[in-house]
């Protein structure tokens, strides 16, 4: 979707000069002509990017004390739903993410 947000009006334009051989390429000429697409994607870019900077840094061999707090940082950041009750849900479930959490440091 970052892609696409950045790049719309040239994948617009080349998917547009494109001939009607095929279902897929109609299918993408009509998509492209929604004027709500680009805010969409414009939405997905603008609060979605720090979260895959936010996954990459966790599949990195980061310190578990670090690990947790970029996960609740990121908890409450996360605000738009249904993500955010989603996170939330999912982190509640985890018995482990809660002993975890709440274990004392040394």
């Amino acid at each position: 979707a970052f892609y696409y947000c950045n790049h719309f009006k040239g994948i617009g334009d080349f998917i547009e000069s494109l001939n009607d051989d095929s279902v897929a390429i109609v299918k993408a000429k009509k998509l492209f002509k929604d004027s709500k697409l680009p805010g969409q994607l414009a939405f997905i870019k603008g609060n979605f990017t720090q979260l895959v900077r936010v996954i990459s840094s966790l599949q990195e061999r980061l310190p578990l004390t670090k690990s947790i707090g970029i996960l609740e940082r990121v908890q409450m950041q996360l605000t738009v739903e249904p993500f955010a009750s989603k996170m939330n849900s999912v982190l509640e479930k985890s018995p482990d993410f809660e002993k975890i959490n709440y274990t004392p440091e040394f």
